[in-house]
């Protein structure tokens, strides 16, 4: 009797079982009994710490040789492979120092230092003839009037074609402004221009002064860009005026806005 189970004992120590999974043994492994009461091998090495001392209360060194690797809750990475220096980065808002990172995808990116694209590819545009949404970069905002419903004029006096609101940022404003006399009208001055004020000129870098006279009937068309920088919501006005004689003459455009920054 003694000899079988000194063989069964043998057979069971040469051909251990970790739940069901063949896991040979060496000459060199620890051998512990698993939690289903099979001998399986341990093959953990502990470099700068006391190898006697239970692995929770390792405080220094390292620990190589885990199979299945250290859980997270433990202390460990869960991985058996590694990349890089540094502190294990876990799910939920890590701190990462010059990573390098792949393809990747996400739904929102806030950066606090420069962003330094490639200087041959940058930043891939639309290709969709889709329109950037409020608060991009891109966005568009702008306002048209049509001929057809132009503003009637009084000589000598500025009058508010159009209007726009801008949110706060950086933009590029573009007016065109363009007078619609009748036939037998003429004209001897024209203003034209993008202003923070209604019927008043208020920023004379972005008004344009045509002091000439044009044929009767003939319109007088003209156009300004200008940069307005704000930080907070305001409304800017598309504004003519036009000195004519003898019958009736309109101002028409549009004022045209678009997100820099």
């Amino acid at each position: 009797m003694k000899k079988l189970l000194l063989l069964l004992a043998v057979l069971v120590a040469s051909t251990a079982f970790a739940g069901g999974i063949y896991n040979p043994i060496s000459a060199t492994d620890t051998i512990q009994v698993n939690q289903n009461g099979y001998l399986v091998p341990v093959p953990v090495t502990v470099v700068g710490a006391s190898a006697s001392s239970p692995i929770a209360a390792i405080t220094s060194g390292s620990i190589s040789g885990l199979s299945p690797p250290l859980p997270i809750a433990s202390g460990g990475t869960s991985s058996a492979t590694a990349t890089g220096t540094g502190s294990v980065v876990l799910q939920t808002s890590p701190t990462l120092t010059t990573p390098v990172i792949g393809a990747a995808t996400g739904t929102s990116l806030s950066l606090s230092g420069v962003l330094t694209p490639s200087t041959t590819a940058g930043i891939v545009g639309t290709t969709l003839g889709d329109s950037a949404q409020a608060g991009s970069v891109g966005e568009v905002i702008t306002s048209s009037i049509a001929s057809g419903s132009a503003v009637a004029l009084t000589t000598g006096t500025s009058a508010t074609i159009t209007s726009i609101s801008l949110t706060p940022g950086d933009w590029d404003v573009t007016g065109l402004v363009v007078t619609g006399p009748a036939g037998t009208t003429t004209q001897t001055n024209t203003v034209g221009g993008i202003s923070s004020v209604t019927n008043a000129f208020s920023m004379a870098q972005s008004t344009v002064y045509l002091p000439f006279a044009a044929s009767a009937g003939n319109s007088i068309g003209m156009s300004v860009t200008t940069r307005i920088n704000i930080s907070s919501t305001a409304t800017y006005y598309l504004v003519v005026q036009s000195t004519f004689a003898v019958s009736t003459n309109g101002g028409y455009g549009t004022i045209f806005a678009r997100r820099r920054r």
